[in-house]
């Protein structure tokens, strides 16, 4: 196939696209009153000084949040967790292209950008590695996954 004609199905067998956004209003909606309520909930507290140490926050922010390297304390939780974590950003991602194709109108899902999307994600998400293998096990999934791309992984589990 010419890599120029690559393409995928905006929206695959999904008739009714338009309920996507009309739903997209209620989901924003309830996501707002619980932002505002933690809001809330914060200006009750007492002003703290938090740009202090902003490489050390940053360091930290990167091994919890990005890593997820304190969930590795019970290593079964901490893979799964990881799976769903690591499966919502690239979700999220996945959506953000589709946005960008079919909304603002970038062919960015056909051709050669769509090529390296695949490359990337494929290579992040550790499915171009020895796909042929019928005796995967547990770790060298983990292994060959976003963690080892990211720096992280199961050798260096969090403190």
């Amino acid at each position: 196939m010419n890599p120029a004609e690559a393409t995928r199905e905006v929206f695959w067998n999904i008739v009714y696209g338009w309920v996507v956004y009309i739903l997209l209003v209620p989901t924003l909606a309830i996501a707002g009153y619980g932002v505002y309520r933690r809001v809330r909930l914060w200006r009750q507290g007492q002003p703290t000084r938090r740009w202090d140490c902003p490489q050390e926050r940053l360091r930290l922010l990167w091994h919890h949040a990005m890593l997820q390297r304190r969930n590795f304390r019970d290593r079964f939780a901490g893979i799964f967790h990881a799976f769903i974590f690591w499966g919502v950003l690239t979700l999220t991602a996945a959506t953000t292209v589709v946005m960008i194709h079919h909304d603002f109108g970038l062919p960015i899902m056909q051709g050669g950008i769509l090529s390296v999307l695949s490359i990337l994600v494929c290579r992040c998400t550790g499915v171009s590695r020895d796909h042929r293998r019928s005796d995967v096990d547990l770790n060298f999934v983990v292994r060959g996954s976003g963690f080892r791309f990211f720096g992280g992984g199961l050798e260096d589990r969090g403190h």
